[in-house]
């Protein structure tokens, strides 16, 4: 085998090592599942329906913001000319907010969400379908959405996504479906090696809880300013980091984060 193939296997195998790594990290966190929600139901229980409602728009607001900044990681297609492959881990970060007692109750102070994601390109009409998916500790997040070119010259690309998430927690006695609604428009720099990006998102977020629990729901909007880079060191692989000012009706505006690795080809 010649030094080449070598060198190209061994990077490889070190990408999918850190690109596993992340993963298990990602998905040993305790910062969303794990005990995440044991105060839902006794802080909705036998409240007052504008203190229950103020309650789960609260949790709706920070729970919205962790989901939906994990589906933005690129504002560019992968389809085209050629179909095109994405598939990455992608970690989101938020700060839960001073006004979420059900998350405050239970001693979280922030929120990580893994996802792993799937990103397929279709040939000829820059048109991209995306999958995700993540389950740990009875909490399982599954989604899909589209991401469509709107004008594509380098080294600038135009896109406008829309996608849609349902996470259904089952903690116990602690049971409710939130559902993500996110529409994007976004700009990309498509230059060699570093890729930087930049988009403007607005996410619509309700949760339902368990007709045993409660019939009040909680629902938040958000409009997102999104800036990140998609960094290729590697052939077919990237980096993604970026952060997320996020602007919502029931909360303070505050910074998110997230990062990711990928294989890209």
């Amino acid at each position: 085998m010649s030094p080449k193939f070598l060198l190209k296997k061994k990077a490889s195998a070190v990408f999918i090592m850190l690109l596993s790594s992340s993963l298990c990290m990602s998905l040993t966190s305790p910062s969303l599942f794990a005990g995440t929600f044991d105060d839902f139901k006794n802080k909705i229980v036998n409240e007052a329906q504008s203190v229950a409602e103020s309650r789960l728009n609260a949790l709706a607001s920070d729970i919205g913001a962790a989901i939906a900044q994990t589906s933005f990681h690129q504002a560019s297609t992968i389809g085209g000319t050629l179909p095109g492959v994405d598939i990455g881990i992608h970690t989101g970060y938020k700060k839960v907010s001073s006004k979420d007692d059900i998350l405050k109750a239970a001693n979280v102070e922030s929120l990580m969400l893994p996802v792993a994601q799937i990103e397929i390109g279709i040939p000829f009409i820059k048109l991209d379908l995306i999958g995700r998916y993540t389950s740990y500790d009875k909490s399982t997040l599954a989604g899909g959405g589209l991401r469509y070119s709107l004008f594509k010259t380098l080294p600038f690309e135009l896109t406008a996504s829309g996608l849609y998430n349902i996470l259904s927690v089952e903690a116990g006695d602690n049971k409710f479906k939130t559902t993500v609604t996110t529409l994007s428009l976004g700009i990309n720099f498509n230059v060699p090696i570093i890729s930087p990006y930049a988009g403007v998102s607005f996410d619509s977020t309700e949760i339902t809880p368990d007709e045993t629990i409660t019939t009040f729901k909680g629902k938040a909007t958000a409009t997102r300013i999104d800036g990140g880079v998609n960094l290729s060191l590697l052939p077919f692989t990237y980096f993604n980091a970026g952060i997320s000012y996020i602007i919502s009706g029931s909360d303070d505006s505050s910074l998110g984060a997230r990062a990711g690795l990928g294989i890209k080809f």
